[in-house]
């Protein structure tokens, strides 16, 4: 088989990505996919991965995410993936420099600390397109979206760059809300 084109994080035989659960249901794996990683986005509210937002720590929150559903948490892809009917995203040769512009442009905004809320809205929101389009590995925006941004959040202490940074007031979700699904990949 061409390595080139090899995915060992997807299970071709039952077209679901490799999981330590042994799912090989598609519907089956989102639904645990769901459930074990809103109980880890839980836990991030209480204690985020600290770090700058950098390739390291985009690793370390992925990993967080999905260590209890994915072997590979926390690892790149390492083959060119596209939307069904739609765009490729860029080759893995260019995850980690594409990431490391992002991180470095983060860093110019200060990790985006001080901004008032609709700015930090606007700002983690292009920033996490920016992320999305690289596209670094299964799950990764959903992810970063969802433990970083979702509606009733504050700005996250996810994106907290160690314990002198400032870190706000989180309230609770209302009781009908629910994080964002995620799409399959």
């Amino acid at each position: 088989m061409n390595s080139d084109i090899y995915d060992g994080h997807f299970d071709d035989e039952h077209r679901v990505l490799r999981n330590t659960l042994h799912l090989t249901d598609p519907q089956a794996l989102e639904i645990a996919i769901a459930d074990l990683s809103r109980a880890r986005l839980v836990e991030l509210q209480a204690s985020p991965v600290k770090g700058k937002f950098d390739i390291p720590h985009i690793r370390a929150i992925h990993r967080y995410i999905f260590q209890d559903i994915f072997p590979w948490a926390g690892d790149f892809r390492t083959v060119t993936t596209a939307r069904t009917g739609s765009f490729s995203f860029p080759p893995p040769i260019y995850i980690e420099s594409s990431l490391q512009t992002i991180s470095n442009n983060i860093r110019t905004e200060n990790h985006l600390k001080h901004l008032d809320p609709n700015t930090f809205a606007l700002r983690a929101a292009h920033y996490l397109n920016e992320i999305n389009a690289v596209h670094p590995s299964a799950k990764a925006t959903a992810a970063l979206s969802a433990s970083s941004s979702a509606p009733w959040r504050s700005p996250p202490a996810i994106v907290s760059s160690g314990p002198t940074s400032r870190k706000r007031k989180t309230t609770k979700p209302p009781a009908s809300a629910t994080p964002p699904a995620t799409a399959p990949n």
